[in-house]
C-alpha cells in the first residue's frame, strides 16, 4: 500500500485554523482526563530519589546550582543540563512537589500530543500528494487528530508520563517537535530569506536544547536527511542529483544539526567515562562482543515494532536483555524480521517511498537506544516515546488511504474508537501503578516471576518500608534478598540496621557474622560487629576484648570517623577511659562535617569523660 495517492493536480486547502484547534484542545483535554490520577502519585523510589529528592542543586535557580548544571558530569551517565533546570524551574515557581512534578509531565506531555498533530498535518500532504486537498480536508484532519491520540493515550506513555523522573524524555521531546516544525516551515520558506535563516536558526536551537534536555534524538539529522530524500524530494535519488548544485545547499543546512550532535555526544561520553558513585562504566568488547551487541541492536528494533501494537504486561523493567544468548530464536527472529523488512521497502522504494521513509526514521530513532555501549541493557517503555511517532504517521497514512471506501472508513473509525477507548483504559491501570513505592514495587514482583532481578526489588522495597517506619514489613524483604543471593551485602547492611534500631542486637551480631562468612575482609562489615559487640544495650551480647582487637586491626589501614568512633567505644567498655576520650576526640575532628555523626561523637565523649561505657537503649515497644 503506498503512501502517495498520486494526484499532483489536486489543489492544497490548508485546513481551517479553528478547526485545528478545536482539535487540537480536544487531544489535551483527553490526555488529561486519561491520566488524571497522576495527581495523587508520590515520589517513587525508582530514580526520584537520585534524581529529585536528594539531589542538593535543584532547590532554586541559584549562581551555585546553575554552574553545576552546567558543569557536572560525576553525578549521572547523561550530560543533562536544561534537564535539571527543567526541575529547579519547577522548585522556584512550585516547590518541587509530586504534584507539580507529575502535574507538570501531563502539561508538557500535552503539549507534545498536539505539536505531533500538527507535525502530522504537516507532513501528511507531502507525503500523501492530495491530502491537503478541499475534498481531503476532513480525512486530514481526522487522520493526523487519530494519529496523534493513539500515540498520546498509548500505554507505553505512562512511564515517562506518570514518574516523576520521567519529566527529561517529555520535555526533550517537546523541543525537538519545535525544532521539527519550525525547519518544516523553512523548507517552505523563499530561498535565501530572512524568514527562511531565521526559522533555521530557532530549529537548530531548539534541537540544541533538546539534546541538552536529555539526548534522545542523537540520530535527528538522519531523520531530516529521509524526510528530505523520500519525503520532501528536495534531494533527488538519481545519477548526478545527490549534488548538485540544489542538493549541495539541502546537504549544508544540516551541519549545524550535526555540529550539536558531535558536541553533545562528545560530552556525553566523556560524561559516561567520569561518572561515578552508583554508575559503572561502559562495559568493554571482552565482557560484552561485537556480536552479542549486533544481536541486542536487532532484538531492540523488532521490539519497539510490535510491543506498540500489543502494549500488555508492562513493567518498568524486562529482564530479557540482561543475561541472553545472542543465537536464541529470539534474537534470530528478531534479526530476520528487520533485515527482510529493510530489504522488501528498498526494492519497492519507488512505490512506497513513505513506508521507505517511516522505516528508516524508526531505525534510525532507535540507534541510541539500542544499549550498544551497556551491559545489562533494558528495553524501557520510555524508550518508546520518540520512536512511536512513525507509527502514528503509518497510522494516519492508512486512514486517509482508505478514506474515500465509505465501508472500510466505518470500519477504520470504530477500529480506532475501540482502540482508543482500551489505550484509554490500560493507560489509567497502568497510571495506578505509579502512584507510590509500594504500589510500583508490588507490581514490578508480581511481573518477575522467579527473577535474579526480584532481589533488586526487595532491597529498594524493604530501604523504602524503612524510610515509612514500616520496619516489621522491612525485614521480610532484605531477609528474601539474603536468602536469594548470600554475597550481597547491601541487604545484610540494611538488615542490621534495622535489628540494630529496634534493640535486636543478638539477631543484628549474627546477620554480620554471616555476611564476614562471605566477605571476611569487608571493612564496613567488621566496623559495624566492632561496634555492636561495644555497644549492645544486652550485656550477654556485648564482647569488649574481641570489639577491640577488630576495631585496632581496622585501623591498620587507615583512620575514619567511623572507625575511631568504634575504637573508642571498645576501649571505654575495656574499661580504658582516658584512651577512649582521646580517641572519640580525633574522631570528632575527623567528622567535622558530618553533623549527624558529631552529635553522636559529642553524647559518647561526654559519658567517657565522666567514666562511663556508651551502651544503646532498647526501644519503647509501640
Amino acid at each position: 500500500m503506498p503512501l502517495d495517492l498520486q494526484e499532483p493536480n489536486a489543489v492544497a486547502s490548508p485546513p481551517r485554523l479553528a478547526v485545528v484547534w478545536a482539535l487540537a484542545a480536544a487531544l489535551c483535554v483527553v490526555t488529561w482526563f486519561v491520566f488524571a490520577e497522576v495527581r495523587h502519585a508520590d515520589f517513587v523510589q525508582w530514580d526520584d530519589d537520585i534524581n529529585i529528592l536528594r539531589n542538593k542543586h535543584l532547590d532554586g535557580l541559584t549562581a551555585e546550582n546553575l554552574h553545576w548544571m552546567f558543569t557536572d558530569v560525576q553525578y549521572v551517565r547523561r550530560y543533562m543540563p536544561l534537564g535539571w533546570l527543567g526541575w529547579a524551574v519547577d522548585y522556584q515557581l512550585f516547590g518541587l512537589t509530586a504534584r507539580s512534578c507529575h502535574l507538570g509531565n501531563v502539561a508538557i506531555h500535552s503539549i507534545n500530543a498536539i505539536l505531533l498533530f500538527l507535525v502530522l498535518l504537516e507532513l501528511l500532504p507531502k507525503a500523501m500528494p492530495g491530502a491537503a486537498s478541499a475534498g481531503r480536508r476532513t480525512a486530514l484532519l481526522a487522520a493526523a487528530a487519530a494519529g496523534a491520540l493513539l500515540w498520546a493515550i498509548h500505554p507505553l506513555r505512562v512511564e515517562p508520563v506518570a514518574w516523576a523522573s520521567g519529566r527529561i524524555y517529555g520535555l526533550a521531546i517537546l523541543f525537538l517537535l519545535l525544532s521539527f516544525l519550525a525547519w518544516c516551515r523553512s523548507v517552505k520558506a523563499a530561498p535565501g530569506s530572512g524568514r527562511r535563516r531565521w526559522l533555521h536558526g530557532w530549529s537548530v536551537t531548539a534541537f540544541a536544547a533538546s539534546l541538552l534536555t536529555y539526548p534522545l534524538a542523537l540520530s535527528y539529522v538522519g531523520v531530516l536527511v529521509v524526510v528530505d530524500l523520500l519525503v520532501l524530494r528536495r534531494i533527488e535519488l538519481r545519477r548526478g542529483g545527490l549534488f548538485n548544485a540544489d542538493a549541495r545547499k539541502v546537504w549544508l543546512e544540516k551541519i549545524p544539526y550535526a555540529a550539536v550532535i558531535v558536541a553533545v555526544l562528545a560530552v556525553t561520553i566523556w560524561a559516561r567515562s567520569q561518572s561515578s558513585g552508583l554508575w559503572e562504566p561502559p562495559v568493554t568488547l571482552g565482557q560484552f562482543g561485537i556480536f552479542p551487541r549486533i544481536m541486542q541492536g536487532f532484538y531492540v528494533w523488532s521490539y519497539y515494532l510490535w510491543k506498540p501494537l500489543l502494549p500488555v504486561d508492562l513493567s518498568p523493567v524486562y529482564t530479557t536483555l540482561w543475561w541472553f544468548h545472542p543465537t536464541d530464536i529470539t534474537f534470530i527472529l528478531s534479526a530476520v524480521l528487520v533485515v527482510l523488512m529493510t530489504a522488501l521497502l528498498v526494492w519497492k522504494w519507488r512505490a512506497w517511498p513513505g513506508l521507505l521513509a517511516i522505516w528508516l526514521c524508526h531505525l534510525g530513532l532507535l540507534v541510541p537506544m539500542l544499549g550498544l555501549t551497556e551491559h545489562p541493557h533494558y528495553a524501557n517503555d520510555r524508550y518508546s516515546y520518540l520512536v512511536s511517532f512513525p507509527l502514528s504517521f503509518v497510522g494516519a497514512g492508512a486512514l486517509i488511504r482508505f478514506w474515500d471506501n465509505v465501508t472500510i472508513r466505518r470500519r477504520m473509525l470504530a477500529g480506532f474508537i475501540g482502540v482508543a477507548a482500551a489505550f484509554g483504559l490500560m493507560s489509567g491501570v497502568q497510571t495506578r501503578v505509579w502512584r507510590n513505592s509500594e504500589s510500583l514495587f508490588n507490581h514490578i514482583l508480581g511481573k518477575l516471576g522467579d527473577s535474579f532481578y526480584r532481589s533488586d526489588i526487595h532491597l529498594r522495597f524493604g530501604r523504602w518500608l524503612v524510610s515509612m517506619q514500616r520496619t516489621d514489613e522491612a525485614q521480610p524483604h532484605f531477609e528474601s534478598v539474603i536468602v536469594a543471593n548470600p554475597r550481597f551485602p547491601d541487604a545484610y547492611f540494611e538488615l542490621g540496621t534495622l535489628l540494630e534500631g529496634r534493640g535486636r542486637w543478638a539477631e543484628a551480631v549474627e546477620n554480620y557474622r554471616n555476611l564476614l562468612r562471605e566477605h571476611p575482609a569487608l571493612r564496613r562489615a567488621l566496623n559495624q560487629l566492632a561496634w555492636l559487640l561495644a555497644t549492645a544495650g544486652d550485656a550477654a551480647v556485648r564482647n569488649g576484648a574481641e570489639a577491640l582487637t577488630i576495631a585496632k586491626s581496622l585501623l591498620q589501614h587507615g583512620e575514619s570517623p567511623e572507625t575511631l568512633r568504634t575504637l573508642a567505644a571498645a576501649l571505654a567498655e575495656q574499661g580504658d577511659f582516658p584512651q577512649a576520650e582521646s580517641t572519640a576526640s580525633r574522631a570528632m575532628g575527623l567528622a567535622a562535617n558530618d553533623g549527624v555523626l558529631s552529635s553522636s561523637l559529642h553524647i559518647e565523649l561526654s559519658l567517657y569523660r565522666a567514666g562511663k561505657p556508651f551502651h544503646q537503649f532498647r526501644p519503647a515497644s509501640p
